[in-house]
């Protein structure tokens, strides 16, 4: 088991390589499309295609494309550690959950289709995408700083994985949900990094570039504190 799991590059490497490659060509983008980001990133080019772009500067979209990667990343740890949330009473999914996750496909999946037809991808969509993206990672957040529940959780999983294994069912089932999870991860990942892009399209100020990153990010740096309230479990007796 110590095997498998010093094998972090099956995760890592995956997550991050497609990240990367995803948000160097989303940059690459939106420097040809928006003066502003152009003239931020590579000032001195003249060139008018995206390819000539991408192929004078690859080694700078190579580098912004991977800091870009894991700043869209920012929502998936927050959903990560704030996942105590999602589960009900049985060791399922809860229903809140469910309902939630179900709406936002369907909403995501009709507002996809209709764009395929019509221009709806307008100034206020964008708006409203970045702040429902907020505002989700804010009520985790707030309730993990303020609740137990999150630490309780965690307290179990500990407990949970530290249990005597009967047999390799045990391994083997915890090995293919973190793959999957994984997996499910990197493809998240791909579609946070288009949801920031398509929000940064049309910015042309500095100041809305600082605020729009400072704002995906914001409830990202709470997880901080989250990590220091489960490390101060380590002196409760009770909890140990």
């Amino acid at each position: 088991m110590a095997e498998k799991e010093n094998r972090w590059w099956e995760f890592y490497f995956v997550r991050y390589l497609i990240g990367t490659i995803t948000g160097a060509l989303i940059i690459s983008y939106l420097t040809l499309t928006n003066q502003f980001l152009k003239e931020l990133i590579i000032s001195d080019s003249s060139s008018t295609t995206w390819s000539n772009i991408l192929k004078e500067n690859y080694w700078v979209f190579i580098l912004i494309g991977f800091a870009y990667c894991y700043i869209s990343s920012a929502p998936i740890l927050v959903f990560h550690t704030c996942r105590a949330y999602f589960k009900d009473k049985n060791g399922g999914l809860n229903n809140m959950t469910k309902g939630i996750t179900t709406l936002i496909y369907i909403l995501a999946l009709v507002i996809l289709s209709i764009s395929l037809f019509t221009n709806c991808f307008n100034a206020s969509l964008r708006w409203i995408l970045l702040f429902l993206v907020i505002i989700t990672q804010s009520l985790l957040i707030l309730g993990g700083v303020f609740q137990y529940h999150i630490a309780n959780f965690y307290i179990k999983l500990t407990a949970d994985r530290k249990k005597e294994k009967e047999s390799s069912n045990r391994d083997n089932y915890i090995e293919s949900y973190k793959h999957l999870r994984e997996h499910g991860n990197a493809f998240s990942i791909l579609i946070s990094e288009l949801a920031l892009g398509f929000i940064l399209v049309d910015l042309t100020k500095i100041n809305h570039l600082i605020t729009v990153v400072t704002l995906w990010i914001l409830p990202a740096m709470y997880v901080w504190l989250i990590g220091t309230s489960l490390e101060f479990n380590i002196g409760n007796d009770k909890n140990t």
